[in-house]
């Protein structure tokens, strides 16, 4: 059987000379093969070919059981500030190989949005992520739902999970995509769902998280369950507060408010950092996730859905009261991308 492509929807421009551009643009589907870096020449301009076709990878068209649950899985993966198309692959890759290991059968499909590769273009590309915020809604992620039967609400149509993990910047992209649904009545009042969502090393103000917060409940509504999984050791999101005068602590570091939906699960993953990474290089702590085997193997048993919360193999309760992720003997970095 012939390997899938890498999926990317990206939003990038693209130069006259080919190369990719810093400012928003039209929605391109690529298939990128293998280990190639994505460029212009990847694109299918047959985007309905590309959904039906991550759809089938995805397991659309399948079973689970006799009470006909949803059987595909569809992740969808929303990269950070600062990643090049290469960067974004290479990491596509990596979270899809490493799922797979521990389990997950369904496709992956990478949301990508312009960004600079400098560090002073911190504020620019947060205007960037805003203004392609709700393409992942209107052009991604309702596209798909429209396309699925979920279970309960439509009679017709295939059988998919849609799931979202983001990173960085990219959890900025998908509060303010669920925020902006409002806006279209179509989409607003469809009965679409993501079944599982998570953020890892969220650059989100963590009181914007809060149970009151209208962004907050535009996700909750939307969500099935939401994992915050953060880091006190991230030593990028202390800069990231730092450009925001210090005022807004993050998600991703500080973890969620007290107060917040009870779709929303706070899990705490500093003292596996600690003993696992703390020696390397800091920076390393706010994207260790791609790298690491117990996320992954957390994360895989985050979209089977079958496991409460509290339960799943890879987490305890900590002494303090904090839901906290457990470090495994003998995993640590694994190899891809």
């Amino acid at each position: 059987m012939a390997e899938t492509p890498n999926f990317i929807m990206t939003v990038r421009e693209v130069r006259r000379d080919g190369t990719w551009g810093p400012d928003p643009d039209k929605i391109r589907w690529l298939r990128v093969p293998g280990r190639q870096s994505p460029t212009a020449k990847h694109e299918d301009k047959d985007g309905d070919a590309v959904i039906n076709d991550i759809m089938a990878s995805a397991g659309a068209n399948e079973h689970r059981d006799a009470q006909n649950q949803p059987a595909g899985d569809l992740l969808v993966f929303v990269h950070g500030f600062n990643n090049s198309p290469e960067e974004v692959v290479t990491r596509h890759r990596k979270i899809k190989a490493n799922l797979r290991t521990f389990g997950y059968k369904g496709e992956v499909l990478s949301f990508d949005w312009p960004c600079d590769q400098t560090a002073t273009a911190y504020l620019d590309d947060r205007s960037r992520a805003r203004e392609t915020a709700r393409l992942l809604v209107t052009d991604c992620i309702s596209k798909f739902a429209a396309r699925a039967r979920l279970a309960g609400m439509t009679d017709e149509g295939c059988n998919l999970n849609i799931h979202i993990l983001a990173h960085s910047m990219g959890t900025f992209v998908v509060r303010e995509a669920f925020a902006q649904t409002s806006d279209f009545t179509s989409i607003n009042n469809s009965p679409w769902l993501v079944n599982q969502a998570a953020f890892i090393s969220g650059d989100i103000s963590s009181d914007t998280m809060c149970e009151t917060d209208r962004d907050a409940r535009a996700i909750a509504r939307r969500v099935m369950r939401l994992t915050n999984y953060y880091n006190p050791f991230d030593s990028v999101l202390s800069i990231s507060n730092a450009k925001r005068l210090g005022t807004q602590p993050r998600a991703g570091r500080v973890g969620l408010p007290t107060e917040r939906h009870r779709r929303f699960v706070d899990l705490r993953c500093g003292e596996h950092y600690e003993s696992k990474y703390s020696k390397l290089d800091i920076g390393y702590s706010h994207s260790f996730w791609f790298d690491d085997a117990t996320f992954y193997r957390d994360f895989a048993y985050n979209i089977s859905g079958e496991i409460d919360r509290s339960y799943i193999p890879t987490r305890y309760t900590a002494e303090d009261g904090v839901l906290e992720l457990k470090s495994i003997a003998g995993t640590g970095r694994v190899k891809g991308g």
